[in-house]
């Protein structure tokens, strides 16, 4: 479960925007972050032109059919992985859809959450 609560974590700091990580490039340190939305002034028309400074983020939540004891029903019934992924990667991408984020992610208010294919009714069934 450790694992998982770090990957939560840089999910959430993906949709806060506020994810950041020193590291040495060159000899000199620097700070890794998403970068901000940059604009231009048209010559001509005077206009601003704004590109985004990050591809679209998403989440792909797999691990459907394994249980995990982070979440327990009762005292010792296990929780499937996905569902846990699935709310809490829904959960952090909020912070994006009210703009309470340094950078925006979805244009259209939309959560990008893929799930892996479902391969015959008995892992359809689930």
């Amino acid at each position: 479960a450790e694992d998982k609560i770090v990957a939560y974590g840089n999910w959430l700091g993906l949709m806060k925007g506020d994810l950041a990580v020193p590291m040495m490039k060159d000899g000199r340190q620097i700070m890794r972050q998403l970068n901000v939305d940059r604009s231009w002034t048209n010559a001509r028309s005077g206009g601003i032109m704004t590109l985004p400074g990050r591809a679209v983020l998403l989440a792909r939540n797999v691990g459907l059919h394994m249980y995990t004891d982070m979440v327990t029903l009762g005292e010792d019934e296990l929780v499937p992985e996905g569902i846990i992924d699935a709310m809490v990667t829904a959960a952090a991408a909020i912070h994006d859809l009210k703009g309470n984020s340094r950078v925006a992610n979805s244009k259209t208010g939309s959560i990008y959450i893929v799930k892996p294919k479902m391969h015959g009714p008995e892992e359809g069934a689930f």
